[in-house]
């Protein structure tokens, strides 16, 4: 699990997003800071892989401030989180090539497809043990279905037309899946979830079944 610092100073904000880190199990959440004043040392201390950083802040609109963050702790990913303050500075995030930005409507699941793209290859060094409870892990049949698809070698345009449904929908639930058994890749997930006996080494998915009965009668 990568290690994640907040920044804003919207107390309701911080909450939400620690929350839905931790309780997806993206990250763990090291600090939050109200400012960017105290925040070079804080990732000097806590060394995160992580900044998910409300673009509202008092101080970041000061040209020099993300060139402090980024010497700060190099590399680092930054989930720019859009409040409606000035547009420079989402634009300053875009260019330094190691962030996202995301509006601050934005639901859950936007939030954490932002995450998961800011961050995968972090998430693969920090897993160096099983995450605890991972053999209790469960997918839904859905899940399953969509898993045991891409295990089949299907795309998931391929896999939402047999199952009849959105494209969007079916990475939805590939998503979660990769959430669940705390994957990087597509097939990290399908030989994770086999290690863990969430979907069988041979199985053939029903949407397989279905494609190949779609081709036989076309």
């Amino acid at each position: 699990m990568i290690h994640a610092v907040i920044v804003s100073p919207r107390a309701l904000l911080v909450r939400g997003l620690r929350e839905l880190l931790t309780s997806s199990r993206v990250a763990l959440v090291v600090g939050t800071l109200r400012t960017v004043e105290e925040l070079p040392a804080l990732l000097h201390a806590q060394h995160p892989q992580l900044l998910v950083l409300d673009l509202d802040v008092e101080g970041l609109d000061e040209p020099t401030t993300l060139h402090r963050i980024l010497r700060a702790r190099p590399g680092i990913r930054i989930l720019g989180v859009d409040c409606g303050g000035d547009p420079s500075i989402a634009k300053r995030i875009a260019r330094s090539r190691l962030g996202l930005v995301v509006s601050s409507n934005a639901g859950d699941d936007e939030l954490l497809d932002m995450l998961d793209a800011l961050a995968p290859a972090q998430r693969a060094r920090a897993r160096t043990h099983p995450v605890p409870g991972a053999k209790a892990a469960t997918l839904t049949p859905r899940q399953c279905e969509v898993l045991t698809g891409v295990a089949d070698g299907l795309s998931n345009r391929q896999i939402a037309s047999a199952l009849g449904l959105s494209e969007g929908t079916v990475k939805r639930h590939l998503f979660r899946a990769f959430r669940v058994v705390e994957a990087s890749s597509r097939i990290d997930a399908v030989n994770r979830a086999r290690a863990l006996g969430l979907i069988g080494e041979q199985e053939t998915s029903i949407v397989a079944r279905r494609r190949r009965g779609v081709s036989r009668g076309a």
